[in-house]
């Protein structure tokens, strides 16, 4: 069985500093990059994104990423109806990385964001589950 090298055993120290850059990201979506945040943290670059995969198993292009898509999902559930590329702008995704967020998009749903939408709004037109079942005798008196 492989072992895992010293390299990839996260330490305490780069565990807290991963947890650090996490919380900032949670807050900053959409403006954080690699080198400011790893500038504000007060380390390298490259010494932050090895603790962050050492400590979460994911890079953080990747978890920002899919912080971003699950926020581009919640808005277009919410709204199904708002242009795409509004969305794309409040994630994070600027005019000219349109297309990196509909590549994204994909990746994290196997679905376009308009395929989303389209969805989204099928949902949103439907009536919710209470309204479709009749509820008996007993319980509309109280309902």
């Amino acid at each position: 069985m492989l072992q895992p090298s010293r390299r990839e055993i996260p330490t305490p120290r780069g565990v807290h500093l991963a947890r650090r850059a996490r919380r900032h990201i949670a807050l900053n979506y959409r403006a954080t990059t690699t080198a400011r945040l790893a500038w504000l943290l007060g380390v390298s670059a490259s010494f932050l994104c090895h603790h962050y995969r050492a400590a979460f198993g994911v890079t953080m292009g990747q978890d920002i990423r899919r912080l971003r898509i699950r926020l581009a999902r919640h808005l277009i559930d919410r709204e199904p109806e708002r242009l795409i590329k509004e969305i794309a702008a409040d994630v994070g995704y600027v005019h000219v990385s349109y297309r990196s967020f509909f590549n994204a998009f994909r990746s994290e749903t196997g679905m376009s964001p308009s395929t989303y939408q389209k969805i989204a709004a099928i949902g949103a037109a439907m009536p919710s589950a209470h309204e479709l079942v009749e509820l008996p005798e007993h319980e509309r008196r109280t309902a």
